[in-house]
C-alpha cells in the first residue's frame, strides 16, 4: 500500500519473480515518515522550540549537548531502549529530520563516515557518537571518538560552511545519558 500511494518506490533494477526492494522516493516523504516515527516515539508531534532551533544554529557546543541530553532523557526506556550506537544515531536522526532539519547520517567522505551532520546555511555540526556499556568505558570511548574525528577530518567537505563544529558525544548505557563531549575547531 505504501508503494501504491507513493510513499515508497521500487528500486531498480527490477526483475520479475524476485523480491522487491523499496526505498523512500524523496526528501519530503522522508521528512514526513520521520515525523510520524517521532510521533510514535514521543507520543506528540515532533517539535523543537524556536529557542532550541536557534541554539542549534547559533549556540555553543554546550547548548547542543544539553538539547541532545533532553532528547535522550525523553525516550521511554521500555518502549524504545537505547541499546547501541546505531539505535542512538537513528533516534537522534529521526527526531531532527522530523522537526525539519537537514540531517545526514553516516555521511561519507574520502576517509570515513561521520555519524551525524546537521547543515545550516552558515554552520555545519558534525557529531561522532560512541556507546559505552558502562561508566568505566566513557573516557576510552571519548578518546577513540576524538581520534576518529581528527584522523578522518569529518565535516570538511563541499559545500564548505563558514562555521564547522565537530563534537564527540558518548552515551553512558548505565546512566542513560550523554557524557563528556569535546569540540574541535576547523
Amino acid at each position: 500500500m505504501m508503494c501504491q500511494t507513493g510513499y515508497l518506490t521500487i528500486c531498480t533494477p527490477y526483475e520479475s519473480g524476485t523480491t522487491l526492494k523499496l526505498k523512500i522516493p524523496n526528501y519530503e516523504v522522508k521528512k514526513a515518515l520521520y515525523r510520524l516515527l517521532s510521533f510514535k516515539t514521543f507520543g506528540v508531534e515532533a517539535q523543537l522550540d524556536y529557542e532550541y532551533k536557534q541554539l542549534l544554529e547559533h549556540g555553543t557546543v554546550q547548548d547542543i549537548f544539553n538539547i541532545f541530553n533532553k532528547l535522550v532523557k525523553s525516550v521511554s526506556y521500555e518502549k524504545y531502549p537505547l541499546t547501541n550506537e546505531s539505535v542512538l544515531r537513528s533516534f537522534l536522526q529521526a527526531f531532527l529530520i522530523g522537526v525539519g532539519l537537514r540531517v545526514l547520517a553516516e555521511h561519507h567522505n574520502s576517509k570515513g563516515r561521520s555519524d551525524l551532520e546537521i547543515d545550516y546555511f552558515n554552520r555545519r555540526i558534525v557529531i561522532e557518537l560512541k556507546f559505552a556499556k558502562d561508566s568505566t568505558e566513557v573516557q576510552a570511548k571519548l578518546k577513540t571518538a576524538v581520534q576518529q574525528i581528527k584522523e578522518r577530518d569529518y565535516g570538511n567537505t563541499l559545500p564548505r560552511a563558514s562555521e564547522l563544529l565537530r563534537i564527540a558525544l558518548i552515551f553512558d548505557g548505565i546512566k542513560k545519558n550523554l557524557q563528556p563531549l569535546k569540540r574541535f575547531d576547523k
